[in-house]
């Protein structure tokens, strides 16, 4: 059985349909139905829902029990469950490495912003998508030539409730981990491009930034 978590009053609601958009206690509508992903992801079924957004009960009976036990172990348990999120609509997936390489070359500065930004737009066409049952990608961003953010929003979290700063230092050394060894974003290495994770509560509050540079993912 799967189950679709309300981000106002946190209740669980069993998965029978892909028509349920609202929670069957608060009568408030779901932020994270079917018919709303769908939109965002027409290429997508109900079962991709089901396993990408929906949350197990194996999933449920884990979680449970992992708060039962101190507080300190929260933020361990939202760096296993984001890893998922750091690989979406990533832009080697969507361009090819040759392409995003030669684009970035400091030999033709000309309009990279511009061609950076026509990226950035085709990948936003599939944004706001949950990527999990706690994580949800609002957009991408260039801050400059050299400086791409990934905005994230933690759909259950608030933040005068949630360890955020346990999340964080549960995050870094992954995403760290992620950025240095990928191969699949070794042109960006080579472009020298800072990465940055935006992370925003259910409110739109800003937890944290992670911000991983050159200097950070060429260290040994």
């Amino acid at each position: 059985m799967r189950y679709l978590k309300c981000t106002h009053c946190g209740h669980l609601n069993e998965v029978k349909t892909e028509y349920l958009t609202l929670c069957s206690e608060c009568n408030k509508k779901l932020e994270n139905n079917y018919t709303d992903w769908k939109e965002q992801n027409p290429d997508k079924s109900f079962e991709d829902f089901n396993a990408l957004v929906c949350v197990e009960e194996e999933q449920l009976e884990a979680t449970t029990t992992s708060e039962q036990k101190p507080k300190k172990n929260a933020g361990i348990k939202y760096g296993a469950i984001f890893l998922a999120a750091l690989a979406v609509f990533f832009i080697i997936g969507h361009f090819g490495g040759n392409y995003v390489r030669n684009m970035l070359n400091p030999n033709h500065q000309t309009g990279v912003n511009k061609e950076m930004m026509k990226i950035v737009g085709e990948i936003n066409k599939s944004c706001p998508m949950m990527v999990d049952a706690e994580s949800r990608l609002d957009n991408v961003e260039v801050l400059s030539h050299q400086i791409i953010q990934f905005n994230y929003t933690l759909v259950n979290c608030r933040k005068e409730s949630c360890d955020f700063e346990k999340i964080k230092i549960a995050l870094t050394p992954e995403i760290t981990k992620y950025v240095k060894t990928n191969p699949q974003m070794e042109a960006m290495r080579e472009a020298n491009v800072t990465f940055n994770y935006e992370y925003r509560d259910a409110n739109k509050n800003q937890l944290f930034v992670i911000s991983i540079t050159p200097k950070i993912y060429m260290a040994h």
